[in-house]
């Protein structure tokens, strides 16, 4: 084992955390560049969003008119929604990739069963094992990543 003291421990983790992320981001980038380029993805992105929300208010209040109308536009943005998926499932598949090789290292060399991340959101006396706060850890690295990077807003 690396090391016995949780608070070396959770850093070191939260250092491990940060490559799988930063991949990802760079090659979405990459992608989204390739496929739309950035400001017309952000532009779809935002349709989209605003496109749902209307969608769950008219739905909501049960307003068909509104329902009908926005039906004559769902094809569209089905279309839209399917090509900005297929962007996130092949950035899924590449992080998957370095996320497991620091997985696995971080198995080999951290204990798992033994708590070392102090979570105080949880309880006092919660620590977390290193499998829970690599996600966490890696999950939050990734949104600031990606919004530093203008991926997401």
């Amino acid at each position: 084992m690396i090391t016995d003291s949780p608070l070396i421990a959770t850093f070191l983790i939260f250092l491990f955390a940060i490559p799988s992320p930063l991949i990802s981001a760079l090659v979405s980038r990459i992608i989204i560049n390739k496929f739309f380029g950035l400001e017309r993805y952000r532009r779809i992105m935002k349709e989209i969003r605003e496109f749902d929300s209307e969608f769950l208010k008219a739905w909501r209040s049960k307003d068909h008119q509104k329902l009908n109308k926005l039906q004559a536009k769902k094809q569209y943005i089905d279309k839209m929604r399917w090509q900005t998926t297929k962007i996130s499932f092949l950035n899924t598949f590449i992080l998957l990739i370095p996320f497991y090789v620091f997985f696995i290292w971080l198995l080999q060399n951290f204990n798992p069963i033994q708590g070392i991340a102090f979570f105080p959101l949880i309880s006092q006396e919660t620590y977390l094992g290193f499998v829970i706060w690599y996600i966490i850890c890696t999950f939050f690295i990734s949104l600031l990543i990606n919004r530093v990077l203008g991926i997401i807003q």
